[in-house]
């Protein structure tokens, strides 16, 4: 008798554990349940691109435009990769034109010439170097104020003809300010050099 009464007050006490046991579950589910109605979880902004591998492809981009070859160097950007390196090492060391975190010297300037080599908008040149619009607006001024400091650097003062200019092609002109290259100046020519095609256009006509 007492063996069987041992037995059953083990098996009460068990049971007595199992119910506190489930019962701290339940009440610890309800706390959490609880919190997470007071305090609702806040939206978690992720990236859409992956910042490393972003900058990879640029790099990567720009090794293709500059680095491959002179005439691929030449048809992007108009000039060769050696005159690229001189004109970036002359803006980043004369006029401190610096490289920002994610933007090299390179970069910029690449994007400035080839605005300004194809008169490529916005929305193209930042697809052709993976940047954002903003990104591509603000180096392109800041390489256009850089250059523009330099100048008297890149453009040579033109020395101004005296009277007495030796050279025989300048007697011609006298008077004149100037004109540019391609620019139709009202001539008269007697008629037996009418048909000369120094004076003839693509029409056959005298200019």
């Amino acid at each position: 008798m007492r063996s069987d009464r041992r037995i059953l007050a083990l098996i009460t006490v068990q049971q007595i554990m199992v119910d506190i046991v489930v019962g701290l579950f339940i009440l610890l589910y309800m706390i959490q349940m609880v919190k997470s109605r007071n305090n609702p979880p806040r939206c978690v902004r992720t990236r859409r691109y992956m910042l490393n591998s972003g900058i990879s492809d640029q790099v990567r981009n720009l090794h293709r435009l500059v680095s491959l070859s002179d005439a691929s160097c030449l048809r992007n950007l108009r000039m060769d990769c050696n005159a690229f390196g001189r004109l970036c090492y002359l803006l980043e060391h004369s006029d401190g034109l610096t490289s920002t975190k994610h933007v090299t010297v390179f970069d910029q300037v690449a994007m400035f010439l080839s605005v300004i080599a194809h008169h490529k908008k916005k929305c193209i040149v930042k697809h052709d170097f993976l940047r954002s619009g903003r990104t591509v607006s603000k180096h392109f001024h800041i390489v256009l104020n850089t250059i523009y400091k330099m100048s008297h650097i890149f453009l040579a003062k033109a020395s101004p003809i005296t009277k007495d200019c030796a050279d025989p092609r300048w007697r011609w002109f006298k008077g004149c300010l100037g004109a540019l290259d391609g620019t139709f100046i009202d001539v008269r020519v007697p008629e037996q050099e009418k048909r000369i095609p120094s004076y003839v256009n693509r029409k056959l006509l005298s200019v």
